[in-house]
């Protein structure tokens, strides 16, 4: 290390003094610089244990949303294929038994709302499968 300095007194006539100074530092133990380098280790072998413990939680939670979305595909298609006909039908028959007198009023808000129902969970299953596919297309990025 090099230094230069000045300095003075705070009496009377003081005079100023400049001088410089030069030395050599030795470290006398070097166990310090040891404990810091396995520190920096441990910490990095911290660090990559956590990116690879994120990376199989992440493939983990892309393969549960894979397999929620098939679940939903197929209730989807179920409706698609058969459900509305069947919903269409109940409805169709629920009000032709009722204004012929076969239903009272009861039955016929009953078997409308079965057919409701079928709709509402298509709507249901078709909202939460474009929610997982959001959810999906963002761990893909």
């Amino acid at each position: 290390s090099l230094a230069y300095y000045r300095g003075t007194n705070s009496y009377a006539k003081a005079r100023t003094y400049q001088g410089f100074q030069i030395g050599l530092t030795v470290p006398l133990f070097f166990g310090e610089q040891k404990a810091r380098i396995k520190a920096n280790k441990i910490a990095l072998d911290i660090n990559q244990n956590m990116r690879n413990d994120f990376l199989i939680k992440r493939k983990a939670k892309q393969e549960e949303l894979r397999i929620d979305l098939m679940k939903f595909e197929e209730s989807l298609r179920y409706y698609e294929d058969s459900g509305q006909n069947l919903s269409d039908e109940i409805i169709r028959t629920a009000q032709k038994s009722y204004q012929m007198g076969e239903l009272d009023f009861f039955q016929f808000v009953v078997s409308i709302e079965n057919a409701l129902n079928l709709t509402i969970n298509y709507l249901d299953n078709l909202a939460q499968y474009n929610y997982l596919a959001l959810e999906a297309n963002y761990l893909n990025k």
